[in-house]
């Protein structure tokens, strides 16, 4: 009989029976099971669900305190502060070595919650330090440019699910992001006080940006519904981590184009 570490399961979970003696029975190959599959697949579906919902958490905790910005006195403490900046990129670099040094102790409750909950507030004030450095509109455009990109991907996740393909979700990605540029673009005068020809240049390159860091967001979303690779369970907050640092570098590439 095979051995139980032998059998590659697509979803990590303990599956043990035992014997009249109380000896462990090594579980039997069942992939091939239709019942099994779908109860696999139910739970890689509730842990998506609820890797994105921290995700999707963090990412409007962090569009609220960027529009902190908005109150002078914040405005004035986090403006040119580079020691606030310092500290909260030294604490991001510190939490995400140790989520993947020490991965057992991050994904245990409610370690996971409490390292979540410090890299969320450091990332946070890095967008409120950029967020200080530019026009409340800027601000606006930003995130509801970084919000409907991400929330395309979401939506195209659980809508096709299984059926998620890559290119296809890059496409989309790709007309999305076009369409928002053209709609910004015509209302450029209005919204943006720089010249012209300048404005156009660094949204097209913004743009650019954003669709590398969205390509990676959409491969990364297909590695966890893909039903052959393995994921464990009790990662999310980690899978949830990742997918937060990507928002926030995308974010980034967007306010150095619109600072420029």
């Amino acid at each position: 009989m095979e051995n139980k570490d032998e059998i590659n399961y697509p979803v990590k979970f303990d599956i043990e029976e035992y014997d009249n003696q109380g000896n462990i029975i090594n579980p039997i190959p069942v992939q091939d099971d239709e019942n099994f599959k779908k109860i696999l697949y139910k739970i890689r579906i509730m842990f998506l669900r609820k890797t994105y919902a921290i995700t999707t958490c963090q990412l409007f905790f962090a569009i609220g305190v960027s529009f902190l910005s908005y109150i002078d006195p914040i405005k004035l403490f986090f403006e040119n502060n580079f020691i606030a900046l310092i500290i909260s990129i030294v604490f991001i670099i510190f939490i995400l070595c140790f989520v993947f040094i020490k991965k057992s102790i991050a994904k245990k409750v409610p370690n996971n919650y409490i390292i979540v909950f410090f890299f969320t507030i450091f990332a946070s004030i890095i967008c409120l330090f950029l967020s200080c450095t530019v026009t409340p509109i800027k601000i606006i455009v930003a995130w509801s440019k970084i919000t409907l990109m991400v929330f395309c991907i979401i939506a195209f996740l659980f809508i096709f699910k299984s059926k998620f393909y890559v290119i296809w979700a890059i496409v989309m990605l790709f007309i999305v992001s076009c369409v928002y540029l053209i709609i910004i673009i015509m209302f450029s005068q209005i919204i943006f006080e720089e010249k012209l020809k300048a404005t156009i240049f660094f949204l097209v390159l913004s743009t650019l940006g954003e669709l590398l860091f969205g390509i990676y967001l959409i491969y990364y979303s297909q590695m966890l519904i893909n039903k052959n690779v393995e994921i464990e369970t009790d990662t999310y907050v980690i899978h949830s981590i990742q997918i937060y640092s990507d928002i926030i570098l995308m974010f980034m590439n967007l306010f150095c184009n619109l600072a420029n």
